[in-house]
């Protein structure tokens, strides 16, 4: 319980001057991105809506609040674990060394919402569910959490905002990874729900599994690999 309390305390310390770079950055492009936002047929929220709750959340990281609750969540939770072995070397083999497996929390026993309402979801590093869940979705989940180690603490109001949108999960498939590339894009074209199907479809894909979007086969394999390349061995940007 100490060396994941010694690795936030570290890690409060070391990413303050990325924390306060996001939010001047958001407040140095926020009346460029509304007015962008305005002409954007894919947001259900008022621009507005959306930008301050990206604010709130960033000002939440610059307060250690995702810290301060999972080292609360040691304590008081004590159904959350470390991830095993196995499933550390399966992540390896899709994130390379870009997410701290030492932080990583799994709870199995989230009643409260996974239990209640038949979801999984990531709170910053700890992943929540009710009961074991497929290597599949151990995947998804961790590109929030690799998502969270990029751009701290919005990625839950961009994740959120992800749902609600007209594709959704949806990334469209094999077709408009084609695309996407040919178009000089990258992984960051896709909102983060997309982001994280995308991934999965990569690593389902490379396991002889079917997609969940497209066709896509083992023939295709270099065309996914070209947005799993995104999230391997990439160093964080300071969480």
């Amino acid at each position: 319980m100490l060396k994941p309390f010694a690795l936030r305390l570290a890690r409060m310390i070391l990413v303050c001057p990325a924390k306060v770079y996001r939010i001047l950055r958001h407040l140095a492009t926020g009346t460029r991105n509304l007015v962008q936002a305005k002409h954007n047929p894919k947001l259900p929220f008022p621009p507005i809506v959306f930008w301050w709750a990206e604010m709130l959340f960033m000002l939440l990281d610059l307060l250690c609040v995702p810290e301060v609750y999972e080292t609360l969540t040691d304590f008081f939770k004590r159904s959350t674990r470390p991830m095993n072995a196995k499933e550390i070397a399966l992540a390896a083999t899709v994130f390379g060394n870009s997410i701290d497996y030492r932080q990583v929390r799994i709870d199995e026993k989230a009643a409260m919402v996974c239990r209640r309402h038949a979801i999984i979801y990531v709170s910053f590093h700890t992943i929540n569910s009710w009961g074991s869940f497929s290597p599949s979705i151990l995947i998804h989940e961790l590109v929030h959490v690799w998502q969270y180690r990029q751009v701290g603490a919005a990625y839950i109001p961009r994740a959120l905002m992800a749902q609600y949108t007209r594709e959704g999960y949806n990334y469209g498939g094999l077709d408009k990874l084609k695309e996407c590339i040919s178009t000089g894009g990258s992984l960051h074209d896709f909102n983060l729900e997309q982001q994280a199907d995308i991934i999965t479809d990569y690593f389902r894909i490379r396991e002889g599994l079917a997609p969940q979007w497209g066709d896509g086969g083992k023939r295709d394999l270099p065309v996914y690999q070209k947005f799993a390349a995104e999230v391997f061995g990439v160093k964080n940007n300071g969480n």
